[in-house]
């Protein structure tokens, strides 16, 4: 593995971190709202892998996935139901893993997955892609993402991420909506960028959006618009290849 730069890296600390929000943020998605918000999660999961053009590539054969803290698996599910690959996926929280690998029963066979956190997890392939969605954030130590994917992924595989951008034109100017108890961090596109390339990652395509928070009307949706056009968004959405 490529050895880090000496230059330190610089990703905002949002303090004060709540661990119990965190938990409690995982759990309550197994409340009587739980499918409406997984209908809406997925949808922008799925939105989001076609636009970065990594779709089609996940539901192939002999495609093997591995999802970062899947939380109530509903993209394990999709990827089950509609693909042809093998399914992979960790979670460290073990109320939520419980609960949702109970889900998976129905699934023949279900996604391989286990109750463990980044630094534990063995993986027995070598995978295609690594996907993580809004957990970047509430890592202890984000670098071992990229730190783990650069040892985990098969050459020329891809390293896929959703996470907040600190360096949207909200984040920059007002309030962020992610500076949230449950967020350990406020990652940003500068340094994200900076720590792919220090891992020996390539970024082939990447894209923001969101912004103004809910409740939405018109004036917020025909903002967020705009910030998504000049890439100013507060998500930030990337698709890395290992060189």
């Amino acid at each position: 593995m490529k050895q880090l730069k000496e230059k330190p890296y610089f990703m905002k600390a949002q303090f004060p971190f709540n661990l119990a929000d965190l938990e409690e943020l995982n759990i309550t998605y197994y409340d009587e709202d739980r499918e409406k918000r997984d209908k809406i999660d997925i949808s922008i999961m799925i939105q989001n892998l076609k636009r970065l053009g990594m779709y089609s590539g996940l539901t192939k054969e002999f495609s093997d996935f591995l999802d970062v803290g899947f939380g109530t698996g509903k993209l394990l599910r999709h990827l089950k139901e509609n693909g042809k690959g093998s399914y992979f996926g960790i979670e460290p929280i073990k109320e939520v893993f419980d609960l949702t690998k109970k889900s998976f029963k129905d699934l023949d066979p279900p996604p391989l997955v286990e109750n463990v956190d980044l630094e534990s997890y063995i993986p027995k392939v070598k995978f295609n892609y690594i996907h993580s969605f809004f957990v970047l954030e509430h890592l202890l130590n984000p670098i071992l993402l990229f730190e783990k994917a650069s040892e985990w992924l098969k050459r020329e595989g891809i390293l896929i991420t959703t996470c907040p951008n600190d360096s949207g034109f909200i984040p920059k100017h007002f309030k962020s909506r992610h500076a949230i108890e449950s967020h350990r961090w406020l990652p940003d596109k500068k340094t994200l960028f900076k720590v792919l390339d220090d891992y020996d990652f390539n970024v082939i395509e990447w894209f923001t959006y969101g912004g103004f928070s809910s409740p939405r009307n018109i004036f917020k949706n025909i903002g967020n618009k705009i910030l998504k056009i000049l890439d100013a968004g507060d998500v930030i959405c990337f698709a890395a290849q290992k060189k």
